[in-house]
């Protein structure tokens, strides 16, 4: 690597015009030092400091705070090949988390062959640590859990979503040591119960958020308690989790009046109840889904009548929704962004319209399954919603090539449409692939 630098300008003229080169490890360690300041602490973990043994030094003076080693990163598939060499592994990665003590946040997010070894040595190494991503890390077990949270005691914030072997006893001991937790993403470990819920409720009081999806275990009596032992919660995520109750929404609405984000999409023994004590309780709410539950007109108008500023809504397979509910959502919240009301038989053109008309923002709409919708109102949509990316119409038979000429002219973002079921023909579809050519049309999503 070489630098370029002009020479003082009392040399002349002539010398002037010399441009001087020199070589990056000409640099003095204190200008060397200033550069690396300005790199990545994954970069620096795993580049910088194996260059050679002057860079390696001078490394070891660098506090980087955050280091990403996700796998979706090109230094994290390098980094990666530690973690897949069992103990020896581990000792490499205690190894380069000994000269970082001081960072507070690490992203090992698709390590699939870290261990609990690997987490151990890292977390004796930085016992400063706040926040650590483990997502998909599939070895990851009690074992190791216990360990991070003996080490990191202060930590705020962990992702152990879809580690599929961590038990309740895990999660029970991170929440007895870890008291400071305010946010905790456990979503997609089948094998946690209400046991993890209880301990989080009891000892961590400044829990914000809360991801618990598709822990299907759950029952009312651990999210009741969660609801009453954080009242600062802000998001909470029990999509999938089939055995709550009303019970459960209520206690939160009730005592966490902060809710911004709530998803409980799929618990299917919700009702207007559930709905009714979040119009009450909660008027922050930003995100919504109460996808496939059994709510009415009655409460989901009440709902987004107080809840103006939501930007996602997902009333998907809510099958006894009208356009009560459709024109109420448009008119009061006009910053919307993302809606699903896929499977709403009842839903109309009345509904297209209104969002067309109310909600210039959108992005992705999912009227897919809504049988009764035709040209007339998809097309409004689609001529006042110029930001509009995705549009799903699966199953609107009613929606033909009059929809796709308007999308044409109106909506210069769009790059995935779902008409498949629709009465179009080849020819709209190539017309519309050749003026956008992002476009991506797929034939039909999971309901």
């Amino acid at each position: 690597m070489a630098v370029c630098l002009l020479p003082p300008a009392s040399l002349g003229t002539d010398d002037a015009d010399e441009v001087w080169t020199t070589r990056i490890h000409h640099l003095p360690d204190e200008m060397l030092l200033r550069v690396f300041e300005l790199v990545d602490g994954a970069t620096m973990l795993t580049r910088i400091s194996m260059v050679c043994r002057r860079w390696r030094g001078v490394s070891a003076d660098v506090r980087p705070l955050k280091i990403d080693l996700s796998f979706g990163t090109v230094v994290g598939k390098k980094a990666s090949a530690f973690a897949s060499r069992g103990e020896r592994g581990a000792l490499m990665l205690a190894d380069l988390a000994r000269r970082f003590r001081f960072v507070r946040e690490v992203n090992l997010t698709g390590f699939s062959n870290l261990t609990d070894g690997g987490v151990t040595a890292l977390a004796k190494q930085c016992p400063e640590l706040r926040d650590i991503s483990l997502s998909r890390c599939a070895q990851l077990t009690n074992a190791g859990v216990i360990e991070l949270a003996t080490h990191c005691p202060h930590l705020s914030r962990v992702d152990m979503s879809y580690c599929t072997l961590v038990r309740d006893d895990g999660v029970v001991g991170l929440a007895q040591i870890c008291g400071k937790l305010t946010s905790i993403n456990v979503g997609h470990c089948p094998l946690l119960g209400d046991p993890s819920v209880l301990a989080l409720a009891r000892h961590c009081p400044m829990l914000t958020h809360a991801i618990f999806d598709l822990c299907n275990e759950l029952t009312d009596e651990s999210v009741v308690a969660l609801a009453h032992g954080c009242p600062r919660l802000t998001h909470v995520n029990f999509y999938f989790c089939i055995r709550l109750t009303d019970a459960s929404v209520t206690a939160l609405g009730d005592n966490c009046h902060g809710l911004a984000v709530v998803n409980f999409g799929q618990c299917s023994k919700l009702s207007d109840a559930s709905v009714l004590s979040l119009a009450h309780g909660c008027t922050q709410l930003k995100d919504v889904s109460f996808r496939g539950c059994a709510i009415t007109d009655s409460s989901a108008v009440l709902l987004v009548e107080s809840n103006s500023r939501l930007i996602e809504a997902d009333f998907g397979q809510c099958g006894q929704l009208t356009d009560v509910t459709g024109v109420a959502l448009a008119k009061h919240c006009p910053l919307l962004t993302v809606v699903s009301l896929r499977t709403c038989h009842l839903m109309t053109d009345e509904t297209a319209a209104a969002l067309g008309h109310c909600c210039p923002y959108l992005t992705h709409v999912d009227v897919g399954n809504c049988r009764k919708l035709t040209d007339r109102g998809v097309s409004v949509i689609a001529e006042n919603c110029e930001r509009l990316a995705v549009l799903d119409c699966n199953a609107c038979s009613g929606v033909t090539d009059s929809t796709i000429a308007v999308i044409a002219t109106h909506c210069p973002r769009i790059t995935h449409i779902k008409f498949d079921g629709c009465t179009l023909t080849d020819k709209s579809r190539e017309e519309l692939a050749a003026i956008r050519s992002q476009l991506t049309f797929t034939s039909g999503i999971p309901g």
